[in-house]
């Protein structure tokens, strides 16, 4: 028989005795139900036939109204109740016995009225004790009848009780005999499901795990064989299906190893291939970044597509946030050029453009712009590049500018060498006047006498018409015009540099000339009306150094000082530099201090670097203070630094060696 036959016959006798249970277990509940309604009936008729016989004591002891009342209430209760229900054989007695209660009582309620009646005195004693022995009699006799009732009824609700127990009894009997033979044919299905079920198919999974374990690639090894054992029943097929599956996998796995390892082989080239355009595509996304160009990829609408590490610096945002947007948007600066890089793209051709004048950021600065076409497949787009070169531009302007002050000096010489000839002629001539009008001379006294006259009176002349003072004035002020030429001399000749000794008090000195000299100075900052200190020590050594650099870096000192002190708003009340010459061991400090509004402790770190500047455009190069540093340190072998608090001015202090090592 197969296996689902017999497991749908012992389903259909399963579902039988579970029908024949439910039907037993119904009948059983219906007559529980009724025997439960006859037992609660029966107490409820205990308790009234109880309080019936406690009113006939009380109506007996009292005979008023109320207590007839309530007896009469109870008894056609009691009545009632026993009207709502089929009768047996106590039933009959107890309403027998209620009759018997009812005649009774109409009885002594017909005596008990006929005395009332009656006049208490026209009452014999003979019809005295008659009614006394009557109602005597017919009381006794419903206490009995009452006494009657109960005992039937307690007998009734005994009974009720005894059939209960006995319905209940039998019930549980029949539950454990049905239990019992449900038991039983789970049992004896189990049985069948385990020896025809249940053992072949847990040989079953053994063999599957063994195949689980069986590696085709190597081919069918013999212990993963394995007989059917019977092929008549469900499970025997399925081990015969498990046999051919068997043998199809192995088949399918040697045609999927071999698939598996061509796969593989293929996976593995294009994980190679992948490797090296990463590491190509790393290579060239940290070249990209690591220029120090502004690179800006976009399509052939203007989007952004491509945003390196040198764009992110320049405006503030990083590829995630600028991809996708207008160029136009982030980079308003370059607008014009968007038609210009669809036109590159069009034709195919790069395009550059020059110093080219951009407001990036805020900031203004000249670029060279370089646009690169881009052509991928479906896609076009074009590269920008942005090439700061605003430091290049300002270096060729320096260039230009110092050709120009080259070609102003080389004029300034010619012009000081041409002045001094005849300025010496001025002052030798003026000494030779002086000289002829002294009264020291012979020669003078011999001329004047020969006129007619003599020194004595031409002085007196001269004093009184203060000529001997104007001609000294003269003569100062040739002196003077004649230093200037000199130091402009010294300060613009061209000679092969050469460290000497020189004294830094004689420097400074010379250096203050020609700044007193210097037009910028004595126009735009007023010059003369800053309060020069001078703070030397005494005997200081010869340093070895080149006099004219060394003037130029002082000189660029000064005129930063006096920059600071008489510039806008921060310009000083009364003005002052103060100028120190100290020997700190093997070096000599310069110290060059104002009482300006001092310099910011953010721009310290930058006030020696290159092309820095506060000055407005068109003011400053930002090259004086780098020059100097350069000079000091790079030429001198010695260092350059400055000191100052915000409104407490700034002090420059410069050390050179006093002896130069030797290179």
């Amino acid at each position: 028989m197969k296996i689902s036959t017999r497991l749908r016959y012992n389903a259909a006798a399963s579902v039988v005795l579970v029908c024949l249970l439910f039907v037993l277990l119904l009948s059983f509940s219906q007559s529980m139900k009724k025997q439960i309604e006859t037992y609660n009936y029966a107490n409820e008729l205990l308790h009234k036939t109880s309080t019936l016989n406690a009113l006939t004591h009380e109506y007996l002891m009292k005979h008023d109204q109320r207590s007839e009342k309530q007896w009469r209430y109870q008894f056609d209760d009691i009545m009632d109740s026993i009207g709502r229900h089929e009768n047996s054989e106590p039933m009959t007695r107890v309403l027998n016995n209620l009759d018997m209660l009812k005649n009774h009582y109409n009885k002594l309620n017909i005596e008990i009225q006929a005395l009332k009646a009656m006049d208490p005195k026209a009452i014999s004693e003979e019809e005295s004790k008659r009614f006394k022995f009557s109602k005597r009699l017919l009381s006794d006799q419903m206490q009995i009848c009452s006494q009657r009732i109960l005992t039937h009824v307690f007998r009734v609700s005994t009974e009720a009780s005894q059939k209960l127990d006995e319905l209940r009894a039998r019930s549980i009997y029949v539950l454990l005999l049905f239990g019992g033979f449900m038991v039983f044919i789970t049992v004896v299905n189990a049985f069948t499901t385990l020896n025809r079920i249940a053992r072949p198919l847990a040989d079953l999974v053994k063999q599957v795990n063994v195949l689980e374990k069986t590696d085709f690639s190597k081919g069918v090894p013999q212990e993963t064989m394995w007989d059917t054992p019977n092929k008549n029943d469900e499970v025997g097929r399925l081990w015969a299906a498990f046999g051919d599956m068997k043998i199809r996998l192995a088949k399918a796995f040697g045609k999927i190893n071999r698939e598996l390892k061509e796969r593989q082989s293929a996976e593995q080239e294009v994980r190679e291939r992948n490797a090296q355009l990463k590491e190509l595509q790393d290579m060239l996304e940290s070249i990209i970044n690591s220029m120090p160009s502004m690179l800006v990829g976009i399509d052939s609408e203007g989007r952004i597509t491509h945003w390196n590490s040198e764009a992110e610096r320049q405006i503030n945002l990083n590829m995630a946030q600028a991809q996708g947007q207008y160029l136009q948007d982030l980079l308003p600066a370059l607008r014009p050029w968007l038609k210009k890089a669809k036109g590159t793209i069009k034709e195919g051709r790069p395009f550059k453009s020059e110093k080219q004048p951009l407001e990036i950021n805020g900031k203004e600065i000249h670029a060279d712009i370089t646009l690169f076409p881009l052509v991928s497949g479906r896609r076009s787009g074009a590269v920008i590049r942005v090439d700061d070169v605003s430091e290049r531009v300002a270096l060729d302007e320096i260039i230009i500018q110092s050709e120009k002050m080259l070609s102003v000096g080389g004029l300034a010489a010619g012009v000081a060498h041409e002045i001094n000839n005849p300025l010496a002629g001025i002052l030798q001539n003026m000494q030779v006047v002086i000289n002829r009008l002294s009264t020291e001379l012979p020669k003078n006294k011999a001329v004047a006498e020969k006129c007619n006259t003599s020194m004595e009176a031409v002085n007196a002349y001269l004093e009184a018409r203060e000529i001997m003072r104007l001609l000294s004035l003269i003569r100062d002020s040739g002196e003077r015009a004649s230093a200037i030429v000199d130091n402009m001399l010294s300060f613009s000749r061209m000679n092969r540099p050469q460290p000497e000794r020189r004294s830094l008090a004689e420097l400074t000195d010379k250096t203050l000339e020609l700044a007193a000299s210097d037009y910028d100075l004595k126009k735009k900052y007023d010059f003369r009306s800053i309060k020069i200190i001078r703070d030397y020590e005494d005997s200081l050594p010869e340093v070895m150094c080149e006099a004219g650099k060394i003037q130029q870096v002082m000189l660029n000192l000064l005129r930063n000082a006096s920059q600071a002190m008489t510039n806008g708003s921060s310009k000083s009340i009364n003005p002052e530099i103060r100028l120190g010459l100290h020997r700190n061991g093997d070096m000599v400090d310069i110290e060059v201090e104002d009482n300006g509004p001092g310099v910011p402790e953010e721009l310290r770190s930058k006030i020696f670097e290159p092309f820095f500047t506060t000055k407005d455009v068109g003011e400053g190069t930002g090259l004086g203070l780098f020059v100097a540093y350069f000079i000091v340190v790079n030429n001198h072998h010695g260092s350059m630094r400055v000191e100052s608090a915000p409104g407490k001015g700034a002090k420059f202090i410069v050390q050179l060696p006093i002896e130069q090592p030797r290179s």
